[in-house]
């Protein structure tokens, strides 16, 4: 199994909250796709489903069963957009599939510090998990490039903080003051006693004292936006909103393209649309002639 699909299972377990025998049912799906037409590509993608459709019709498959491999295929394409394997948005054009170009739900500001605000100091990992809820906002890294971090690479007078992304790319993201503030409790107060079980160089340490991995991560933003009533958020989450937040209060679009780090402008433009769609949102419950936009 690639590790893309791997990754792909666990996005579905813990971002979609799919059961078990629907994650099979998609993996199952998105198996075939890939013994049959190999690895989607920008160039290809077009090619690669009408191939699919040829092979489904002739392994006699119903129609029904074909737009329930298509969905699961289109839910595949899209995550690989989402983290930068595919750097246009897949475009599905074959009859009765719609095209896709979904973002998680962006969270406002007053959210994501309602979210802090579910902890008090004396909650186990109290300042380590606000620390990653308020980082990952403040920086838009990716879940990746979170629990890849070195205490190494933090400094007491740190602002930006690198980290490698996709393809061991570097670059630089901000550390707000907000999540300094936090991750200092934690260096002070919490990781002292995770780092006497082992000697990890990490920066954020799970209770075994080994770094926090990228399901730990998860289910740590999720519980959180849960005791906020905010179910289902994710780190996907933080980091879209950082991005939609940014470019809402006037950043430009290439300096957000850097900041997220991604190698095509055109993964970054989906903001946009994101901030054109909230723009008729609140003209239409706002002004009083919205209602007939």
């Amino acid at each position: 199994m690639s590790t893309e699909l791997k990754s792909f299972q666990t996005y579905l377990g813990l971002e979609k909250g799919l059961s078990t025998h629907s994650i099979s049912a998609y993996s199952g799906d998105v198996s075939l796709f890939l013994s049959v037409c190999g690895m989607p590509k920008n160039s290809t993608i077009k090619v690669q489903l009408n191939t699919f459709t040829i092979v489904l019709k002739q392994k006699g498959y119903s129609e029904s069963t074909v737009q329930r491999k298509y969905s699961s295929v289109r839910e595949y394409l899209n995550y690989l957009y989402l983290e930068g394997h595919l750097s246009n948005p897949p475009k599905l054009s074959l009859r009765g599939l719609k095209s896709s170009r979904r973002l998680p739900k962006l969270l406002s500001v007053n959210s994501i510090n309602t979210m802090v605000k579910q902890s008090t100091d004396t909650d186990p990992n109290h300042f380590r998990n606000n620390a990653i809820i308020e980082l990952i906002y403040s920086s838009g890294m990716r879940v990746s490039e979170l629990t890849s971090l070195s205490l190494a690479k933090y400094g007491v007078d740190i602002h930006m903080i690198e980290v490698v992304g996709k393809g061991a790319k570097e670059r630089y993201v901000p550390v707000s003051a907000t999540a300094k503030n936090w991750i200092d409790a934690y260096l002070n107060n919490e990781r002292p006693g995770l780092s006497v079980k082992s000697k990890s160089s990490a920066l954020f340490l799970n209770n075994r004292g080994t770094s926090i991995s990228r399901q730990q991560v998860f289910n740590i933003i999720k519980t959180r936006g849960q005791k906020a009533g905010l179910p289902q958020v994710s780190p996907h989450q933080l980091r879209h909103s950082f991005a939609s937040h940014l470019l809402s209060g006037g950043a430009d679009l290439r300096d957000i393209q850097q900041l997220l780090g991604h190698s095509n402008i055109l993964t970054t433009q989906v903001y946009s649309h994101v901030n054109k769609d909230h723009l008729k949102e609140v003209y239409m419950t706002s002004h009083p002639r919205g209602a007939s936009c």
